[in-house]
């Protein structure tokens, strides 16, 4: 009886590890997605964020009344530096482009939204919002007023991809190492059981 009592313990030590080790990957998996997320949370905030301070630059507008372009690219570059901006869009109610920094990443459409609109492509988030600024000088405007204005700005995901590629193979190589785990100690489960029957037999 006690080879029996023996396997019967060591079966459940090793059932027992398994469960640890499958706990242990599924806090991984819970961490890593957990990171992603608020990796993307961040950029949304860092979106509304870089959104509020373009449209809390009245200031700017109301020093620069007859602002040539050239003068507003300046300030967006600016504005946008060591940020992960990969394009920045100034447009009317028809969808003309009045004003753009970084122009080979056009957003696909210009909508007219009434408040905040994000989009998520494969390597960017677009962001979409209002903008009402105040009286504007002709320079940038072409001469002409006009209302009402939108804003598009567009962020890099390159960051974002990057860290769910890094995590995906991460959990990969988890989950190949919790299979193997298992393979090991329905082995070693085998043999034992074997070697405690032929052990049996022998004192029989």
């Amino acid at each position: 009886m006690a080879p029996t009592r023996f396997s019967s313990r060591l079966k459940s030590l090793l059932l027992l590890a398994l469960a640890l080790n499958t706990l242990v990957l599924g806090l991984q998996v819970y961490s890593s997605y957990h990171s992603i997320r608020s990796y993307r949370g961040s950029l949304l905030a860092q979106g509304d964020m870089l959104l509020r301070s373009v449209a809390g630059g009245h200031r700017f507008f109301m020093r620069h009344m007859s602002f040539s372009a050239d003068e507003a690219q300046r300030y967006f570059r600016e504005a946008f530096e060591q940020t992960p901006v990969k394009a920045f869009f100034l447009y009317d109610g028809t969808g003309q482009v009045l004003f753009s920094l970084h122009p080979q990443t056009h957003p696909v459409d210009m909508p007219r939204p009434a408040s905040r609109l994000v989009r998520e492509e494969e390597d960017a988030l677009l962001f979409f919002a209002p903008y009402t600024p105040p009286r504007l000088g002709m320079g940038m405007m072409g001469g002409r007023p006009v209302t009402p204005l939108y804003m598009a700005l567009a962020l890099d995901k390159t960051p974002l991809l990057e860290l769910e590629g890094k995590t995906w193979v991460h959990l990969a190589f988890v989950v190949l190492l919790q299979v193997l785990l298992v393979f090991v100690y329905l082995v070693l489960l085998r043999f034992i059981r074997h070697h405690l029957r032929t052990q049996e037999r022998l004192e029989g």
